[in-house]
């Protein structure tokens, strides 16, 4: 029983945690900018993530599409916990 509440405690402290987080943080900190070169329309350029501040961050994982194209996914949780955001 003491394991459940001792679980069930570090969910709350979690919580509590993104909350104040989300709370702390004015609209324009609250997301990432993905910067394309698009100075050749034929070949948009990935150039960078960056924060609303433009400070360069690293976040998401890279994966492959089943048809061979390189995607970076990028869920809410990366968002709430990078320290840079």
């Amino acid at each position: 029983m003491k394991k459940i509440v001792d679980i069930m405690d570090s969910a709350i402290n979690q919580l509590n945690e993104v909350k104040g987080k989300l709370h702390d943080h004015s609209e324009d900190n609250m997301a990432i900018n993905i910067i394309i070169d698009d100075s050749d329309p034929r070949s948009p350029l990935f150039v960078e993530i960056e924060t609303d501040g433009g400070k360069s961050i690293r976040i998401g994982e890279e994966m492959t599409t089943e048809e061979g194209y390189r995607r970076l996914r990028i869920n809410t949780a990366d968002i709430i916990q990078h320290e840079a955001i």
